[in-house]
């Protein structure tokens, strides 16, 4: 229901083969499709890839010399092709993940806070939300000068605001293990699956003032966890790394559903949004930080840090 036709192609024509023939297959793919391409010029390392594994090694190496789009969107059928075909062959394979209930899991945006649905069949790195799509010049501007500060020292400046908000809140927002285990470890998307845990939501606004601004400018109730969780990762917008493709409505649909079932089970313990929370205040924290280093002054700056200036006389 929620493969790519060309993966279906890919499917039809590499089933039944060996790792040996479907290498051949994929060399002679390849350069039909995008001759004279740096994809095309690195099909060498496809030489004796005569096992399923060696195989896969390779075609997740080839990913780093894709360019964006239509070479892209081929490796990542490819790869997924490759999985089904892999698993005909190798009856230890498992595909319940596929056959059963998931297309991947969520993971964090790596310029904000908010859910991206990491299909599992997908190469690349964890994509962006749909609020940071790449190719933004604005964006790319912005996310630069973002990069430049999160880097100062030998820990990220980011790591460094979160690690601080996560101290600054572990009196409010405490970690119930079952329930920590069962989403971070096992991933299970079934609230009825969790222990309901009440939070003074009142309690945490202090130590996130950043986060509590941003959600009340969205028009969310800061007493709320519902409202709070919408307005954090909003479901009312499609995401377009949710589909297979521009067209796949039913793949954006599975996802939000999943997504809301996410969302439910953090209205059940809000101890779970804890390293969302305060990702979200450094993100926002550090967006400040930029701002006043290009217009106003530099955080720190003008000698009010500990330890400017010249030690006083004794």
């Amino acid at each position: 229901m929620y493969q790519r036709q060309q993966e279906l192609m890919l499917i039809e024509r590499y089933k039944g083969r060996t790792p040996a023939d479907v290498t051949n297959l994929i060399r002679k793919d390849i350069s039909q499709l995008f001759p004279k391409s740096v994809l095309a010029k690195s099909l060498i390392i496809l030489h004796k890839c005569n096992s399923w594994s060696k195989l896969g090694k390779k075609i997740k190496w080839l990913s780093s010399a894709t360019e964006y789009g239509e070479q892209e969107d081929f490796i990542n059928d490819l790869y997924s092709a490759f999985l089904i075909i892999k698993a005909n062959w190798d009856k230890r394979f498992a595909l319940k993940k596929r056959t059963n209930k998931f297309l991947g899991h969520f993971t964090t945006c790596p310029h904000c806070w908010r859910f991206v649905f990491k299909r599992y069949n997908k190469i690349k790195k964890a994509p962006y939300c749909c609020f940071h799509e790449s190719g933004c010049a604005e964006y790319q501007s912005h996310r630069r000068a973002l990069l430049r500060l999160a880097k100062i020292g030998k820990t990220s400046r980011l790591q460094e605001l979160r690690s601080l908000y996560l101290k600054h809140t572990q009196n409010v927002l405490h970690i119930c293990p079952p329930n920590y285990i069962n989403l971070k470890s096992k991933g299970i998307l079934a609230p009825e699956e969790y222990e309901p845990v009440e939070h003074d939501l009142t309690e945490i606004w202090p130590h996130l003032p950043l986060t509590k601004e941003f959600i009340c400018k969205t028009g969310g109730d800061i007493r709320n966890i519902e409202s709070v969780i919408s307005a954090l990762d909003p479901v009312d917008r499609i995401d377009p790394n949710d589909m297979w493709d521009k067209n796949d409505t039913e793949g954006a649909a599975f996802v939000r559903e999943k997504r809301l079932l996410l969302h439910q089970i953090i209205i059940r313990d809000a101890s779970l949004y804890k390293w969302e929370f305060s990702q979200a205040e450094a993100w926002l924290k550090l967006q400040q930080e930029v701002r006043s280093s290009k217009g106003g002054p530099k955080p720190n700056a003008g000698g009010q840090r500990i330890g400017a200036g010249r030690p006083k006389k004794q």
